[in-house]
């Protein structure tokens, strides 16, 4: 059951509540319960695919608060067949981050990031412990040291030299899985997504990689579009839960 629920360690540092991640894959009911008790766990956030609906019933029966955290839409695209492309604006290169300027990373996220980086702080029940500001922070501080390894990497978006978004990217087996891409306001209107995308494609190419991954939230329709646009599809779609393992039902 381990693997079920992962003990998130740089989000339970960093925030001060013991965080768990988890999936629906190979779900018990009762090993999960023995799990969050065992591991003393605070909140547990738990993806589930919509279409498995005695795993959802089974989440909103455990005796603690349970908050629908919207749905992420799961695209997949194959390298096998896609051809090198060049940017649509010859203002934008792009520069592999090294570390050396996590201010630019910081900014981005800052600037750019969705109304819930994270969504913690608007779980009822985490808005002392949680603000957006600091999911903020917490995002700023993860991408910027982490990624800056072979299999963690993220990329700027450069406009005229100066970085204006990112596209940060795990590499496994072949497979290219984005979990984070911003881009400034200012810039949104000038097709960076789109050249996100030429980026992650020409790069799958030139490194022989099979697949290219990543979500969107499901409210997120302009990313699906240029999604789509790219040829990318719909693989399914996951509810996002968060769990207050400390609060009990009848608190409501």
């Amino acid at each position: 059951m381990e693997d079920l629920i992962r003990y998130s360690k740089e989000e339970s540092e960093f925030f001060g509540l013991k965080i768990g991640r988890a999936h629906d894959s190979n779900f018990d009911l009762e090993d999960f319960k023995d799990s969050i008790n065992r591991n003393n766990f605070d909140v547990i956030r738990i993806r589930i695919d919509i279409n498995n609906t005695s795993v959802i019933s089974n989440v909103k029966a455990l005796p603690f608060q349970v908050y629908h955290h919207g749905s992420i839409v799961k695209y997949e695209l194959p390298v096998k067949g896609l051809t090198h492309s060049e940017y649509l604006n010859p203002e934008v290169t792009l520069r592999v981050y090294n570390g050396t300027d996590p201010e630019n990373v910081a900014k981005i996220i800052a600037n750019g990031s969705a109304k819930h980086p994270i969504g913690y702080w608007s779980t009822p029940g985490l808005e002392q412990p949680v603000s957006r500001e600091n999911e903020v922070k917490y995002l700023s501080e993860y991408y910027a040291k982490l990624y800056v390894t072979h299999q963690r990497q993220l990329w700027f978006m450069e406009w005229e030299g100066v970085p204006v978004g990112f596209v940060a990217s795990n590499f496994e087996n072949g497979v290219m899985d984005t979990p984070l891409a911003v881009v400034l306001p200012d810039f949104r209107g000038k097709k960076l997504l789109h050249e996100i995308m030429i980026s992650r494609n020409n790069y799958g190419i030139e490194h022989g990689l099979t697949m290219i991954t990543n979500g969107a939230r499901k409210e997120n329709l302009a990313s699906q579009h240029v999604f789509a646009k790219f040829g990318m599809r719909t693989v399914g779609e996951d509810h996002v839960y968060h769990i207050l393992c400390k609060h009990g039902k009848e608190a409501h």
